[in-house]
């Protein structure tokens, strides 16, 4: 028998050791389900986000805008801008997007940063934006009337 330090290793006519069982598999946790598409390629993940397919084949995440949301947009946009129908229109569209092909976007905090997002959007993006906020706000007229004004 062989020593080395405390431990003993024995070469002749030793029992083989236990093999430990394997591990057993993690458990797969499920993603949120994703609910069907709502109709012109809306995809509503819930009741406040929706992922749509632009023309150009570009994934775009959106939500709904808050309170809270509308009102940063507006201090963003300035008082002048605010009362501008067709400009706030383009300014909530942009404002609701949060991933564009995988990418986080930033919520636009002033004129520079929204005029970059809606310049990124571009027709193709802001269609589909807004055919995404019909699908989330089915009920709000104004919603249907700004898409309207794209």
């Amino acid at each position: 028998m062989a020593s080395l330090t405390n431990v003993s290793v024995s070469t002749a006519g030793a029992a083989a050791a236990p093999v430990p069982a394997p591990a057993a598999a993690a458990p797969v946790i499920a993603a949120a389900p994703v609910a069907p598409p709502a109709g012109n390629g809306v995809t509503l993940v819930d009741n406040r986000n929706a992922i749509i397919v632009d023309s150009r084949g570009r994934s775009i995440k959106i939500k709904k805008l808050s309170a809270f949301d509308r009102m940063r947009l507006f201090k963003a946009v300035g008082a002048e801008d605010s009362e501008n129908r067709l400009f706030m229109s383009y300014a909530n569209a942009a404002a609701a997007v949060t991933e564009l092909e995988g990418l986080p976007v930033a919520f636009p905090m002033n004129q520079i940063q929204l005029s970059a997002l809606v310049q990124r959007l571009d027709e193709d993006g802001l269609e589909a934006v807004v055919k995404g906020l019909v699908a989330l706000n089915p009920e709000r007229e104004d919603v249907a009337t700004a898409a309207q004004n794209l």
